[in-house]
């Protein structure tokens, strides 16, 4: 509904992370200073351990529902409902140990009624001996669980096609980091029972010393991602013949602020017209640009938003138009881009050196 959420950490609160949203006009006066109030309960700690590194600890839940979100002191996950209630759904019923499984990074299947993410294993917790995986959870609270793909080190970024019938991830093995080497694969996923069919590779895996991250589908069902390819994380598709396009050859960085630290993040997004909003560091004038790409020339955008002021620029990739904007009125650092329902505003992560 164009409700605006964030993560909050708190050092006050012995750094106690809190998902916050933008206050309603009748809560001004219990409303932060930030203009914000938590959704979270009070006692929760939004936090994962997947990796170590965590990342990607809560999301929306379905049809905007409240917030699904890992607790820190027992990595379980939790469905914090609109209507105030609490809904475990890895609760002690399925498993007894607390910690013993570590969520991150979810995505909803809704007609499946479940949750994909990536599952750590601690049964034998000696760091050789977790396990990664690629799981869904069922959102009745049963704890029903279910690895859709396993085998491989590490486990990121599961994200499902707009029809639910394929599931992009990414996954790496020791002692590769995501920044290293990681592979882009995806799955084929049957139609009645959500399991996996088939699996393809798309971009990197073992041996080609290439970092893939940040896979989302636009709203064709047209998988994109960010991969060092060329030595520089550039923004890419994969066009319908299977072949991979760069959308905007630059010698720069398109993946963000510790691209592949932590899960979850992803420096580009879409707008309801097709266009692309990312960034990229240029180090001739040590800030970041924003950047509109445009995929289909006939396509022009007759929104007379922000994005509209100014004129197309040179070509990128395939054809791809390109819009790039400096300090006109941004601050020095922008990145993480997140739009709201009608693309007339977009989010962002951003900061001058006196902020």
């Amino acid at each position: 509904d164009g409700t605006l959420y964030w993560l909050e950490a708190r050092p006050q609160e012995k750094g106690r992370q809190v998902v916050c949203r933008r206050a309603r006009p009748d809560e001004a006066a219990s409303a932060s200073e930030r203009g914000g109030v938590d959704v979270t309960p009070a006692e929760s700690n939004v936090r994962t351990r997947v990796h170590e590194y965590g990342g990607a600890a809560h999301m929306l839940g379905p049809d905007g529902d409240g917030i699904i979100y890992s607790g820190f002191q027992d990595q379980r996950l939790y469905w914090a409902k609109a209507d105030g209630s609490i809904l475990a759904l890895t609760p002690p019923a399925a498993y007894e140990q607390d910690t013993l499984y570590r969520f991150a990074d979810g995505v909803l299947d809704m007609p499946r009624n479940r949750l994909i993410c990536v599952r750590e294993d601690h049964t034998n917790p000696k760091p050789a001996e977790v396990v990664n995986a690629i799981c869904a959870v069922a959102l009745d609270g049963s704890g029903d669980m279910e690895v859709l793909a396993s085998g491989r080190d590490f486990y990121g970024a599961p994200r499902l096609s707009p029809d639910g019938a394929k599931l992009a991830y990414i996954c790496w093995d020791h002692p590769s980091m995501p920044w290293d080497s990681t592979e882009l694969l995806v799955a084929d996923l049957d139609a009645a029972t959500g399991q996996v069919a088939a699996t393809s590779s798309v971009c990197g895996g073992p041996g080609k010393n290439t970092s893939v991250l940040q896979p989302a589908w636009s709203s064709k069902g047209e998988l994109h991602f960010v991969a060092d390819t060329t030595g520089w994380w550039n923004l890419y598709k994969q066009s319908a013949d299977s072949k991979v396009v760069n959308l905007c050859p630059r010698d720069a960085e398109f993946s963000g602020a510790a691209p592949g630290w932590g899960l979850g993040g992803q420096n580009y997004c879409f707008l309801p017209d097709g266009r692309i909003v990312t960034s990229y560091e240029d180090r001739s004038i040590g800030s970041t640009k924003l950047v509109v790409l445009q995929e289909d020339p006939e396509a022009q955008s007759k929104s007379g938003s922000f994005f509209d002021f100014l004129p197309w620029g040179d070509k990128g990739g395939a054809g791809v138009l390109v819009r790039e904007y400096g300090q006109e009125c941004l601050p020095r650092s922008v990145g993480a881009p997140c739009p709201s329902p009608d693309g007339q505003t977009v989010y962002f992560l951003g900061g001058d050196p006196d902020t």
